[in-house]
């Protein structure tokens, strides 16, 4: 049995990272570049350029106004607006958002009929 946490790690996050990496290197930025402005490293930029990371479907990608944040949050770490914590925010306010529209059901073992534990939990 997975736990909410893992679901989030494994199915929220890297989608998040996913598309932040796809809309920095649209706007021109290095892979190492993108590497240091989301705090990871080059090798898993690639992996997410390359659809071998972070392709799990929350429906994240689909939701206008996830992507609607998603793009303004991409806007705001190529331009150097973000700090590590306000990107450590970002994401989490993403994340609430994803479990208020409960796209985690799917995936979350925790999940049942009228379910709201990971908006208890975080």
């Amino acid at each position: 049995m997975k736990t909410f946490c893992e679901t989030v790690v494994q199915d929220v996050l890297p989608v998040i990272r996913a598309i932040l990496a796809k809309k920095l290197s649209e706007r021109g930025f290095t892979q190492e570049e993108t590497a240091r402005k989301l705090g990871t490293t080059q090798p898993a930029i690639s992996q997410y350029l390359r659809n071998l990371r972070g392709v799990r479907k929350t429906g994240l990608e689909r939701d206008p106004e996830l992507a609607e944040r998603l793009e303004l949050l991409a806007g705001a770490v190529a331009s150097g607006t973000v700090d590590h914590l306000s990107l450590s925010k970002a994401f989490c306010e993403i994340c609430k958002k994803v479990r208020e529209k409960k796209l985690i059901c799917s995936s979350c073992s925790l999940s049942g009929k009228g379910c709201d534990v990971c908006l208890e939990l975080c």
